[in-house]
């Protein structure tokens, strides 16, 4: 028996474009999610001037063998670096974000689709900046991580929450051609916020040759999410950002932990059936 929050902050839904107001920054979001594929172009996404080359947007694989993605990992399109000479070894690809802005998002938080394929990969870091040129590394990944899309790397930025900040991507290649680093998909959301207290006092009552009632004392979440399986204990936990069917019929609910999502609404018991005789 779970408790959890229903408020639309608990959920990421379908990639969503927040609304924009031009300021100082290429843009400024505000309203969340928000999404960035690069599908048509690099959105509010800038190159930065200062660096030593650009990323580059691209379908299909990179150029060079033995590095880089061979397609997207999200639609057709996605950013990388080029790192064949003369964009090694050492030398950076900044991307930078527009601004996001904070003050009405409870718990932000950041995911994005990253590849890093080659023997002489360099470091990808992703920074936070929350005035002036006073930069923040808030993830970093550095070396070969093989020839796969890791999907979905979530990064936490409640420290930040309340203000306004800018975000990039910051490559420097290694020491050769066999560094190209991609992105793609990148998410900002606001993270789910649990609830304080579980229910308790789960009992059973009216149990019958294939039926019985289970029976809970609310906690202080929204609604109750209660899973059922046959013989053992449930074997895993709901995931957040997931929204589950519920039947009352063992077996017709969603799938969860080795069971079934027997109940998942605001209530105190739930009537099982469809159980078989002599189980536990």
């Amino acid at each position: 028996v779970y408790e959890y929050n229903n408020t639309a902050n608990c959920y990421l839904t379908p990639p969503l474009t927040g609304d924009e107001t031009t300021t100082g920054c290429s843009a400024t979001i505000n309203i969340y999610p928000y999404s960035e594929g690069f599908e048509s172009g690099l959105g509010d996404w800038t190159q930065v001037g200062n660096d030593n080359f650009d990323w580059s947007r691209n379908s299909g694989g990179t150029p060079s063998g033995s590095t880089g993605p061979s397609s997207a990992n999200e639609g057709s399109w996605y950013m990388y670096t080029e790192s064949s000479s003369p964009n090694n070894p050492n030398r950076t690809a900044t991307l930078l974000s527009p601004c996001f802005d904070f003050t009405s998002i409870s718990n932000p938080q950041i995911s994005f689709d990253y590849h890093m394929y080659g023997s002489s990969m360099g470091t990808l870091y992703l920074e936070v900046e929350t005035s002036p040129d006073n930069w923040t590394t808030i993830w970093s990944k550095s070396g070969n991580q093989g020839n796969t899309w890791f999907d979905n790397e979530n990064i936490s930025l409640a420290a930040y929450t309340g203000s306004i900040i800018t975000l990039r991507f910051r490559m420097v290649t290694g020491s050769s051609y066999t560094s190209d680093a991609s992105i793609d998909d990148i998410k900002i959301f606001a993270g789910c916020t649990p609830p304080n207290n579980q229910a308790s006092n789960v009992s059973t009552s009216n149990a019958t040759g294939n039926s019985m009632t289970v029976n809970w004392t609310r906690g202080d979440g929204d609604a109750v999410l209660v899973v059922a399986r046959e013989s053992n204990p449930v074997a895993g936990d709901p995931s957040d950002g997931v929204v589950y069917n519920a039947n009352s019929v063992y077996g017709s609910g969603d799938a969860l932990g080795g069971g079934f999502v027997v109940y998942n609404g605001t209530g105190t018991s739930v009537n099982i059936t469809g159980l078989n005789l002599e189980t536990t």
